[in-house]
């Protein structure tokens, strides 16, 4: 099996200093490497306005090409939250995956978790994650599904989508809410047995 290389982008902006930037960076390679996949370099970005379509400049998406395929990376993970579109954008344009840091640290959980909570935890943090980035979904999700028996136009995908998650995530909130109550329900019987 071949060893996943990541490369890493470290962001800037106004209210972060170079200082804070490259510890963020070295956090976030602490991070990749808890999920074994090994960093094979690095760049930073000072960005004062957000480019819609990449997060940084076109001229910075060729850079961090260039050195992710010269290092021989697999992925490129950017050291920021990105948008669904700009994590595709950047994906078509660069060629390799592209995460960003939420989803390092989500998948970092995912494979940790243990207990039923902590699954039903990672699952939430999952979809809450990914809730906000069905906004600028795949244009293909526009289509509408007609609603048979009845009448009007039917609803669009995006919207079956978004109310499936909603709906799942209140499942697990339930879910949440029932295993701390019976946890309470244990503790307080342990107090009342002096154990």
């Amino acid at each position: 099996m071949k060893e996943e290389k990541a490369f890493l982008v470290g962001i800037s902006n106004s209210d972060k200093d170079t200082r804070s930037v490259k510890d963020s960076l070295e956090e976030l390679k602490l991070l990749t490497e808890t999920l074994g996949i090994d960093v094979v370099g690095s760049t930073f970005q000072r960005v004062q306005f957000i480019n819609p379509a990449y997060y940084v400049g076109s001229g910075k998406v060729s850079e961090i090409c260039h050195s992710a395929r010269e290092l021989g990376a697999s992925t490129v993970i950017f050291d920021t939250e990105l948008s669904y579109s700009q994590i595709r954008n950047l994906k078509d344009k660069i060629g390799l995956k592209c995460f960003d840091r939420s989803t390092i640290i989500i998948e970092i959980f995912a494979r940790r978790a243990k207990t039923a909570e902590g699954k039903i935890q990672v699952e939430l943090a999952k979809l809450k994650h990914d809730l906000p980035l069905l906004i600028d979904r795949d244009r293909n999700f526009d289509q509408l599904f007609a609603s048979p028996g009845l009448r009007g136009p039917g609803e669009k995908k995006i919207e079956v989508l978004r109310r499936s998650i909603k709906n799942k995530i209140r499942i697990y909130e339930k879910k949440l809410e029932k295993i701390k109550s019976q946890r309470d329900i244990r503790k307080r019987l342990r107090q009342r047995r002096s154990i």
